[in-house]
């Protein structure tokens, strides 16, 4: 009866034990899972493009490392898993058991190969039966991507890290997800470009506040049909405890004086996040998104495939002061009606929005022309100016373009050209105010032509050819070069589309004899011109039988070419020797390419130590003491105290800008002048300038410091021609000639357009001395264009043997340039001192720059200074 006992007893135990364990799926002998024909990720991938869903029905198995499980809560019944061809979703029939770092090895019979709204996966994966675990903790490292190569789509189901991005201003007050379902939340990088985070409500993280500032995390792509997103592993794989990048997307606080947003800064099929504008899905994920159609951006809100029952989508001008009478117009297109009687957008004007949370503010309907039903597609409707002098009395208003509709109310609803200013359109025009800041486009020159009276003003386009000498009249395009050789120098033709050949889109800019105008711009002298940006004024009207622009003076002050030519009157240039003005600064704020150059203005302030984004003037200090050393704030007059007026200049870590300007070190520099270099973008939330390397050759300051400071020993600004330089034709017609780029440069092209020739051509500097000297440093200034990313083709060489001829004849060490141009534009850029130390106590020191092109990359370099200094 004992043993009996005993014995049940010991039974009871042991399943009482088994009941308390942890479930966890079994992990039988490798053995017992056939390992059959074995597939990589990539294959299934291949196989699944190519034959489409497939279940698989014999023994087959594929190998690789779990990324991502259901240990955090943000998925379920899912895990990810990737090896060295790929990644891929493996939905389970099971919960738990899989930890990320298993390798695992996935026994495919019976399991589906499909996808699932756009995202690979492999279905019906009993954990029992489809999976061994082979061992663990084999971890995989992320790839460093950036946004836009995720929303290439190469990284599906990967395990991605990205870098220096942050949420968007309007997201950060918010949590990761809401209460009742999963949310999506927008992350943005430093140049405005977004990507979804999608967390489920169940997530342990869920309702931990957003960060607010600027880092990294880890996480891993995802799709949903042709929306990407991104699903975080765990709040340790989120640091973001940067400075803010700015970028927008939340909407600022500081009023402005007016809107001029023609949209021509957007990204294709990317939501709009433009500095102080907001764009928020109040219902559904979708928002306003960027499109282009024959070079012209706009907004465009849509239900169309959404698979979403609700879309509310609100997009929201930056604040607007309302000291003075103001008026609003924009225009409206729509396409795919189907939203019944419905109209799919409303114009709404808040003086109490907050730039995040559209419930707690006070909107107040406008009327105003906007596309209905009735209208064709994609036509433009303009909604004439709009009086909202009502609003003066509220001091500052914000207008919002509301979007309501679902995956059948689906129209797709458009808005271009936002203005809210004191200017009046005339007769519901709408669009730019032809001034110097705010050109006409060459759509609205094109239609303001022979005009009662004629309409003057400014007009921007890209140059796309020129009138053929001998015609009078354009009747087609055979009358037109638009590829060189170029016979007449009277004319240019511009275009709002770079590579438009379609004379009836264009306006033909009249070149007066005798004036910079055409001696800068015309294309039968200066081939290199083509497709570049011309901003120029005169009188809309006919000129060779189309529309045209003619009868200005021509002078420097009359235009703005690309690269160089023209001044537009008032304010810098942008160079060291003509910098511009702070105001100038401010306007050129986050523009497309972004803008580079020197600017100067007094030093009044530095941003507090310990604040991120600058709302108001208390985040600023004035007077001493200064608490912060990574930045200084500069203004045009020594006594501004109105951080709105002013450029928050960035000081880099170790910099010789930062050591000689900071405040907290050099509290005597406050009040100084500050002539300094870098890149035109938001900083701690307002008007920035950065990037630059902070070399003693990017800044100037008053009573000593920056400047290159040190002896100049050799310069050259190649202000009229290609002064001390010999330049050397080693092979190849073409050679280094002269423009008037950065105020004068040296420029070699290959490109005779439309044909790339083989060239290797050399521009030598004479004979440097540094027989005496032991630590002199060359500072270069250059731009190029067309590079094609192959630098190899374009060098900066010494030599101390070279005397003449073929330079390939004497020995030449390659200089490493620090910061060079981007090579796809035409942004000039200080190389930042290079050290010539190899070369002390040599009295023949050369720099030349070789120049070489093939019959596919033919580049244009242009080289407007070079400085050696002791």
């Amino acid at each position: 009866m004992k043993k009996t006992n005993l014995l049940l007893s010991t039974l009871i135990l042991l399943f009482l034990a088994g009941a308390c364990v942890k479930q966890e799926f079994d992990k039988p002998p490798i053995g017992q899972l056939p390992v059959g024909d074995v597939y990589t990720i990539g294959d299934l991938v291949t196989m699944l493009n190519t034959t489409g869903a497939t279940q698989f029905n014999k023994d087959a198995s594929v190998y690789a490392v779990v990324t991502m499980d259901e240990t955090s809560g943000n998925i379920y019944k899912n895990a990810y898993i990737q090896d060295a061809t790929g990644a891929i979703n493996v939905r389970l029939k099971e919960s738990g058991g899989l930890r990320v770092g298993d390798s695992v090895r996935v026994y495919l019979k019976n399991v589906i190969l499909s996808t699932y709204n756009g995202m690979r996966q492999l279905d019906n994966v009993h954990n029992d039966s489809n999976i061994v675990i082979l061992a663990n903790q084999r971890y995989r490292k992320p790839d460093t991507v950036t946004i836009t190569q995720i929303l290439s789509g190469q990284y599906q189901a990967k395990l991605v890290y990205l870098k220096d991005v942050q949420f968007i201003a309007g997201d950060t007050a918010l949590a990761w997800s809401d209460n009742n379902a999963s949310t999506n939340r927008m992350l943005e990088d430093c140049d405005g470009k977004t990507i979804i985070v999608r967390t489920s409500n169940f997530a342990n993280f869920a309702t931990k506040n957003l960060p607010n500032g600027k880092g990294g995390l880890v996480a891993v792509a995802g799709v949903f049909n042709s929306t990407w997103q991104l699903y975080v592993r765990t709040l340790s794989e989120v640091q973001m405890n940067d400075n803010r990048c700015g970028g927008g997307g939340g909407g600022g606080l500081t009023p402005v004086d007016e809107v001029n947003q023609d949209f021509n800064g957007v990204t294709a099929d990317v939501d709009i996040n433009f500095q102080g504008w907001s764009n928020i899905a109040e219902a559904g994920t979708r928002r306003w998104q960027g499109k282009i159609f024959s070079g012209n951006g706009y907004a465009q809100a849509t239900g169309f495939n959404s698979n979403q029952t609700s879309i509310v989508s609100w997009l929201i001008t930056p604040p607007v002061k309302m000291d003075v009478a103001k008026k609003l117009r924009f225009k409206t297109a729509k396409s795919f009606w189907a939203h019944e009687s419905a109209q799919p957008m409303q114009v709404l004007v808040s003086s109490n929005f907050d730039g995040t949370n559209i419930s707690a503010a006070t909107w107040t309907p406008i009327n105003a022309r906007l596309a209905t039903q009735t209208d064709a597609d994609n036509a433009w409707i303009e909604s004439g100016d709009i009086d909202l002098s009502m609003f003066i009395p509220e001091g500052k208003i914000a207008v919002a373009f509301k979007y309501s509709g679902s995956h059948t109310l689906s129209t797709s609803y458009r808005v271009d050209d936002v203005y809210i200013g004191t200017q009046g359109g005339g007769g519901g025009g709408g669009g730019n105010a032809g001034t110097i800041d705010n050109p006409f486009t060459v759509e609205e020159a094109i239609e303001k032509q022979n005009a009662n009276p004629y309409v003057v003003g400014w007009v921007q386009g890209y140059i796309v050819g020129a009138v053929k000498s001998g015609v009078s009249s354009v009747s087609s395009a055979a009358d037109i070069d638009f590829v060189a050789p170029f016979s007449s120098a009277t004319n240019v033709l511009i275009a709002s589309n770079m590579n438009e050949t379609d004379f009836t889109r264009c306006v033909v800019v009249n070149l007066p004899s005798g004036t910079p105008l055409r001696t800068q711009v015309n294309l039968m002298d200066n081939p290199g011109n083509l497709k570049k940006q011309l901003k120029v004024t005169g009188t809309l009207r006919t000129y060779f039988g189309i529309a045209g622009l003619r009868d200005a003076p021509g002078q420097t002050g009359d235009f703005v070419l690309q690269g160089s030519g023209g001044g537009g009157g008032g304010g810098g240039t942008g160079t060291q020797a003509d910098p511009f003005t702070v105001a100038q600064g401010i306007e050129k704020q986050n523009a497309t390419p972004y803008v580079v150059g020197w600017v100067r203005g007094y030093i009044v302030g530095s941003v507090k130590t310990g604040v991120s984004s600058v709302t108001s003037s208390a985040d600023i200090h004035w007077a001493a003491p200064f608490t912060s050393a990574t930045n200084v704030l500069i203004a045009d007059t020594p006594t501004e105290n109105d951080y709105t007026k002013c450029v928050v200049v960035n000081l880099p870590a170790g910099s010789a800008l930062r050591t000689q300007v900071n405040l907290l070190d050099n509290p005597a520099n406050f009040g100084k002048r500050l002539n300094v270099t870098g890149t035109l973008r938001t900083y701690f939330g307002i008007a920035g300038l950065r990037d630059a390397p902070g070399t003693a050759a990017d800044f100037v300051l008053e009573g000593g410091g920056g400047g290159g400071g040190g002896n100049t020993i050799f310069v050259e600004n190649f202000d009229t021609n290609l002064g001390v330089f010999t330049a050397v034709s080693v092979v190849g017609n073409e050679v280094w000639t002269w423009g008037n780029f950065d105020g004068g440069s040296a420029v070699m092209t290959g490109f005779v357009n439309p044909n790339r020739f083989p060239n290797e051509d050399w521009l030598i500097s004479p004979a440097i001395n540094l027989s005496s000297i032991n630590n002199a440093v060359v500072n270069i200034r250059q731009a190029a264009n067309f590079v094609s990313n192959d630098w190899t083709l374009l060098q900066v060489m010494v030599s101390s043997n070279y005397t003449s001829g073929n330079p390939n004849d004497a020995t030449w060490t390659e200089l490493t340039i620090p910061n060079r141009p981007a090579g796809t534009n035409w942004t000039f850029v200080d190389s930042g001192d290079i050290s010539l130390a190899a070369f002390g106590g040599q009295a023949n020191v050369r720099i030349a720059f070789r120049y070489r092109s093939t019959t596919t990359i033919a580049s244009t370099w242009e080289i407007s200074k070079v400085e050696v200094k002791n």
